[in-house]
């Protein structure tokens, strides 16, 4: 999985560098008060990172060797989780700005 940032974003390489974060924010911005599948996706997303936050502070396996080893697993699966789950964010996040973009764009 190849790690992008907004500045990968199609049509955004059309701004001066110095604007690009300014137009990437408000592009958004745009798509979260009129796109509500927009909204529904990223408030998803907002929730699982959340939710997956918060699950390891939830358990705890014990003080056993095999404890211990359980409460890492678990500690660094929902970290793996939301890794993925940001990199996905973004990548979808970067498509719905850049057709904003381009559509704006002349």
């Amino acid at each position: 999985m190849k790690c992008k940032t907004y500045k990968a974003t199609p049509g955004l390489d059309r701004f001066p560098e110095g604007q690009r974060f300014t137009v990437y924010r408000s592009a958004h911005k745009k798509l979260m008060r009129e796109d509500r599948s927009y909204r529904k996706h990223f408030i998803l997303y907002v929730t699982a990172v959340v939710v997956f936050g918060i699950l390891p502070g939830a358990f705890w396996a014990g003080a056993s060797s095999l404890g211990k080893v359980a409460s890492t697993v678990h500690a660094l699966a929902p970290a793996a989780i939301i890794l993925c789950l940001a990199l996905s964010q973004q990548r979808y996040m970067n498509r719905c700005i850049g057709s904003v973009l381009q559509s704006e764009t002349p």
